[in-house]
């Protein structure tokens, strides 16, 4: 397994943002967002990052909770990526 933490000391109050990947990139293994944060500089991050050939970039996301700084940019990465979601059902009624 890699984690790659796309958190940069930013202007925005925002949480850590991890990707989680397989150590060889197979297609069995599952590109999963820890947390989205709410800094729109982890995109291009995310996009450059090695996630294996013919896969999604973000194929699930786990929200740990709630607070915004951990769930902002969750709509943008919903329209660029499609990922499954993970969280609690009351906490995805906090988001609609």
């Amino acid at each position: 397994m890699k984690i790659l933490n796309l958190f940069s000391k930013g202007t925005q109050y925002t949480s850590n943002v991890y990707l989680v990947t397989g150590t060889w990139n197979a297609l069995s293994d599952v590109n999963t967002l820890i947390d989205t944060g709410r800094d729109p500089s982890i995109i291009p991050r995310l996009m450059a990052a090695s996630t294996g050939v013919g896969k999604k970039r973000v194929e699930q996301v786990i929200l740990t909770h709630s607070h915004y700084d951990h769930v902002t940019l969750l709509p943008l990465i919903c329209d660029l990526f499609n990922p499954v979601v993970c969280a609690a059902s009351f906490f995805l009624r906090e988001l609609t």
